[in-house]
């Protein structure tokens, strides 16, 4: 944990740096606002706040969590999202390295904090932010594939967001299957 902490304290510039990059994206040298090759703001903000909201639940949801912890984890593990989102794709980005592990193991120590050790609570936090930070990672490979081809980001984005949620649907389903099939022997 101390050593993801530090990774995390050590890529604080190259944090600065993507903001500075997101910011300035969309102006010319003028300072004029041009057309956009990004998905909007307005995206960003509505998934934050279906983020924070989807977390509440999953955390209300889970046995021994009080309203205060579930929105109290609501709103760090966006934050955290967010924060390890960056990281985790500015790593990609640059280095084709991926530090999950380590961004998975702040999360669950944060929630384990946050939700006075209750383990089920902080692993479904943790997870959630483990699986959204590997899409992040594989959205930025993919975006440097498109690069590499003439393809606009936009375009990818919007494809991603189209069809991303399929897996997990699929992975439900298996497991359900699987479950119902064992039961019936």
């Amino acid at each position: 944990i101390g050593g993801a902490l530090m990774g995390v304290v050590a890529s604080f510039p190259a944090i600065r740096s993507a903001f500075t990059s997101l910011t300035s994206a969309t102006r010319n040298a003028s300072g004029r606002k041009i057309g956009s090759d990004e998905l909007s703001l307005k995206v960003v903000v509505i998934g934050t706040i279906a983020s924070v909201i989807i977390f509440f639940f999953a955390s209300y949801l889970t046995p021994g969590v009080t309203i205060f912890q579930a929105v109290l984890s609501s709103v760090v593990g966006t934050i955290w999202l967010g924060v390890a989102g960056l990281i985790v794709a500015q790593s990609t980005g640059m280095t084709d390295i991926s530090p999950m592990s380590g961004m998975a193991l702040i999360s669950v120590t944060l929630m384990m904090f946050i939700l006075n050790n209750n383990v089920a609570a902080a692993m479904v936090v943790g997870v959630a932010v483990c699986v959204a930070i590997g899409q992040g990672a594989d959205m930025m490979q993919d975006l440097k594939t498109g690069f590499l081809v003439g393809a606009r980001p936009v375009k990818q984005q919007l494809a991603q967001f189209c069809v991303t949620w399929i897996g997990a649907i699929v992975a439900i389903m298996v497991i359900v299957l699987k479950v119902r099939l064992d039961g019936s022997r």
